[in-house]
């Protein structure tokens, strides 16, 4: 008992510091824009969600989003992907961040002006998820900014009978992605909320 004790404590320690490492490092890559940094924030979710605080987790997000803003479209999606694993992960640590909503708002706004369907659908996915375990209300936030832009699409689209222009077919293909993301957002609606409940209307 004595030994295994021992090798307990030792391993938590070990834990503790490779931690503490980890968050060093998080912090001193942050503010540069490679794809790389990008992976490696997201593939470490699970680390951030026990051992950082609310506001470097959203330190990391906030960093994450100035990377999905890139023209880099590897770096838009790597960016995109480590925010949907950060959300998701670390809902519960999220969760109660009095300034969620801000965040959440922040995020969505920033894919949608990417053009990358899949980095839409990531972050969309994963600010839903975020939403529905602990604030459902918050899904306001996350899907009006998607209709807003939908509808700025179908304005652009010609009247029936017109010729479909350049412009109208870009309009077409932005509407496309836009029902996607709303797609995406709806399917985790439709999930149950934590106490097994339906969501209200």
């Amino acid at each position: 008992r004595e030994v295994n004790a021992r090798v307990k404590s030792r391993v938590a320690r070990d834990r503790e510091q490779t931690a503490g490492l980890l968050r060093h490092a998080a912090a001193h890559v942050c503010n540069s824009d490679n794809f790389e940094v990008a992976r490696f924030l997201g593939a470490f979710a699970p680390t951030w969600s026990v051992h950082c605080s609310v506001d470097e987790t959203i330190q990391l997000l906030v960093c994450l989003r100035r990377m999905q803003s890139s023209t880099d479209p590897q770096l838009c999606l790597e960016s995109s992907k480590a925010i949907k694993s950060i959300l998701v992960t670390c809902a519960n640590l999220l969760g109660p961040y009095s300034g969620l909503q801000e965040c959440l708002r922040g995020l969505i706004d920033t894919t949608l002006s990417s053009d990358d369907e899949e980095a839409m659908s990531l972050v969309a996915e994963g600010c839903a998820r975020l939403a529905v375990q602990h604030q459902v209300r918050l899904l306001d936030d996350v899907v009006h900014p998607v209709l807003l832009r939908a509808e700025e699409a179908l304005k652009m689209l010609p009247i029936a009978g017109d010729v479909l222009s350049e412009q109208g077919a870009l309009a077409l293909q932005a509407l496309g992605r836009y029902l996607h993301v709303l797609q995406v957002i709806l399917r985790f609606c439709d999930a149950p909320t934590n106490d097994g409940s339906p969501h209200p209307a």
